[in-house]
C-alpha cells in the first residue's frame, strides 16, 4: 500500500539510491519483492536493520493514501512504472473470476458451484494466491470483466484496461468503499451484487 508513496518520492529524487531519504522496510516477502521490482523500485528499498534507528529527519509514507484521499495521480504514476503501455479494452476479451477457495476467512458459500457455473459460461477461474504479482498483472491486461468477492484480490482492478467492468460479490455486513473509489479513479465500471 505504500508503493505509491515510494514511487512518488523516488520520482522526485527524494528517495532511491541517490535520494536524501532512503526507504527502509522490514524483510519483504517474495510477493512484495516481485511487486517492488515490477515497479522498478528494487534499488529504492533497504532492509531495516534489526537494531533501533535514530533519524534527524523522517518522511512517512502513509498507506492507502491513493484510495482514501482521492489522489489518483499517485496511483497513475505507479501504474505507468508497472505498465508503461496500458492496454485498451478492444484487445481485452476475457471474463475472469477471482477464487477465494484457499482462504479461511470470509468464505463464499458454495463457491465450487459458483465457479462451475461461471466456467460453463466461459469465465476463466483464477486463484490469485498461486500467481506472482506479474502474472496477476498480465492476466488483468486481457480482462474486460473481473468478478470476485469483496477483498484485496479486487485491488487487481488497477491493472484492468480502461472501460473494463468489475462485479463485486459483497455480503451485507461488508463495506469495501475503497473498491468503489479505486474503480472510479481508474475509470472502471463497478457493480456490487
Amino acid at each position: 500500500d505504500s508503493l505509491t508513496g515510494l514511487a512518488a518520492l523516488t520520482d522526485l529524487g527524494l528517495s532511491g539510491p541517490a535520494g536524501r531519504y532512503p526507504a527502509y522496510a522490514a524483510r519483504l516477502t517474495p510477493w512484495q519483492a516481485d511487486l517492488v521490482e515490477a515497479a522498478g523500485l528494487s534499488g529504492s528499498v533497504a532492509l531495516a536493520p534489526s537494531k533501533a534507528l535514530l533519524f534527524d529527519e523522517l518522511v512517512y509514507v502513509t498507506t492507502l493514501d491513493h484510495y482514501l484521499q482521492r489522489n489518483a495521480g499517485l496511483l497513475d504514476s505507479l501504474l505507468k512504472r508497472i505498465q508503461p503501455q496500458r492496454p485498451v479494452l478492444l484487445e481485452a476479451q476475457e471474463t475472469i473470476y477471482l477464487s477465494r477457495r484457499s482462504y479461511a476467512g470470509r468464505v463464499l458459500i458454495e463457491e465450487v458451484a459458483v465457479e462451475a457455473a461461471l466456467a460453463a459460461r466461459g469465465v476463466r477461474i483464477l486463484r490469485p494466491e498461486r500467481l506472482t504479482p506479474r502474472q496477476q498483472i498480465a492476466a488483468m491486461a486481457g480482462c474486460r470483466r473481473l468478478i470476485g468477492a469483496s477483498g484485496a484480490g479486487l485491488a487487481n482492478l488497477c491493472f484492468l484496461p480502461e472501460g473494463a467492468e468489475v462485479i463485486e460479490l459483497r455480503p451485507d455486513p461488508v463495506r469495501e468503499s475503497w473498491l468503489d473509489l479505486a474503480a472510479h479513479q481508474r475509470g472502471i465500471r463497478h457493480r456490487v451484487l
